[in-house]
């Protein structure tokens, strides 16, 4: 049926009315669109979480292979350190004794030890070993223990002492200062969430300790003064699989006086946190759950493999004469940690967006010189921690010889006995000749008498 003119017309405004409704709203969706781009920016990287830590909180997060700190706040905070300086207590025994040596209890250790601190109840003459009071200091926060430690390995609690400031000073803890061996309150004990890192970092390099520490039971066998073996869990939350706070690569770790640290190894990295000023003990071991597993998750290694390419040529001298060029390689890779989310070395901005680097090069080399001999060095720090250096060796990539014809020479200068030799060379063979020509010489006329015939 044909359309009338009015309602072709009337269908024609329809439409019209349509596509301008379409229009308007495509043109609405871009708007918001272009708006939330503005507000919103889209980075080129992805961020990573927050550090999850209160603001009334000091905590560290580190790396203890190469000592990084991957994260912290307020690390350097002065505070008393608890029963996590047992840490260094043990580091310190090990480091002037071996874990099987013998130590006895002193006698005196009931009225030396103060009523108010943690004890096991070593018998006084009880024999045990170093690691008998280790595994009670870990697990136990044993003072009887530290104090037998102390008296049978140093002489002197005041002696122990002196050492285990000494570990410290080793450790890089600089922030930290040991007046008793025993965990109690003292104005005069202190160290920083960033110290107790790097110490515990030191001791988890220690195997024998850190398979006791990480270790579910730990046995005292019976001894000259005990019948019965003795017994000390491994207790921390973290590692109960039936604990909201579980994780598994928490290997062990210490709550004190509102202060935590715990370690964690996973296939990647060995980590240490610390954290400092929690709320009680209950809300540290949640807190401390969410600073591993910011690490255990937001983390991870880098590694910067040298393809042997050159990256210096430096002149290759024989006495004054240039004779070649040697080129030089970094010898070694680079591995550290970064953030899993964030910029990578391999991406525009580079490693320099992570190291400064100082290179250590001579101006100029003497021949010969071989292939894969160090002639220098080169040092990487990292800007975000400078404390973190990594150095490693420049080589030369290919072996630079003498000349042929300076070898020659060099190989045919004549030394004392050669001079000699020549000498005597040169006396001896006119004597020679002169001798073959006289006994040949009566031989020569009477041949040349017989040539001419008589006359």
């Amino acid at each position: 049926m044909a359309l009338n003119h009015k309602s072709s017309r009337r269908i024609r405004t329809c439409i019209h009315k349509s596509a301008s409704c379409h229009c308007q709203i495509a043109a609405a969706v871009i708007f918001c669109f272009v708006l939330i781009a503005v507000l919103f920016p889209i980075s080129a990287f992805a961020e990573t979480p927050a550090f999850p830590v209160s603001n009334e909180e000091q905590a560290v997060l580190m790396e203890t292979g190469t000592l990084q700190i991957l994260n912290s706040q307020k690390a350097d905070t002065r505070i008393d350190p608890g029963s996590l300086v047992n840490y260094l207590t043990v580091l310190t025994a090990v480091r002037h004794a071996d874990l099987s040596a013998g130590v006895t209890v002193p006698d005196n250790v009931e009225s030396a030890v103060p009523e108010e601190a943690a004890v096991v109840f070593l018998r006084p003459g009880e024999n045990l070993t170093v690691r008998d009071c280790i595994g009670a200091l870990l697990f136990n926060s044993a003072n009887d223990a530290a104090y037998t430690l102390a008296v049978s390995l140093a002489g002197s609690v005041d002696a122990y002492i002196t050492w285990m400031n000494e570990t410290a000073a080793a450790c890089g803890a600089v922030g930290t200062h040991i007046s008793s061996i025993y965990t109690l309150v003292d104005a005069n004990q202190y160290s920083t969430p960033k110290d107790l890192a790097r110490i515990a970092s030191y001791f988890s390099r220690e195997k024998e300790l850190y398979d006791i520490m990480s270790s579910d039971l730990f046995t005292i066998a019976p001894t000259n003064k005990v019948d019965e073996s003795r017994y000390y869990p491994n207790d921390l939350p973290l590692r109960q699989t039936v604990s909201l706070t579980y994780i598994e690569y928490v290997t062990g770790g210490r709550y004190s006086r509102n202060n935590i640290l715990v370690f964690a190894r996973s296939e990647t990295m060995d980590l240490v946190g610390v954290i400092s000023g929690t709320a009680g003990e209950d809300s540290a071991y949640y807190d401390i759950y969410d600073l591993m597993r910011y690490g255990l998750d937001y983390y991870q290694p880098v590694t910067i493999q040298y393809d042997g390419s050159s990256i210096a040529r430096i002149p290759v001298y024989s006495g004054s004469n240039k004779i070649s060029y040697a080129d030089i390689t970094i010898d070694g890779d680079l591995t550290f940690y970064a953030e899993t989310l964030s910029r990578k070395p391999t991406d525009a901005e580079g490693l320099g967006s992570f190291f400064s680097h100082t290179l250590s090069l001579p101006d100029k080399l003497e021949a010969p010189v071989q292939a894969g001999e160090k002639v220098g060095t080169v040092i990487y720090t990292m800007l975000a921690d400078p404390e973190i250096t990594i150095s490693l060796d420049c080589v030369v990539m290919d072996s630079v010889t003498l000349p042929r014809d300076v070898q020659i020479a060099g190989n045919t200068t004549p030394g004392n006995a050669e001079k000699i030799l020549s000498l005597l060379h040169w006396i001896i063979l006119p004597v020679i000749v002169i001798v073959i020509i006289l006994l040949l010489l009566p031989r020569i006329r009477d041949f040349l008498r017989r040539q001419r015939g008589p006359f």
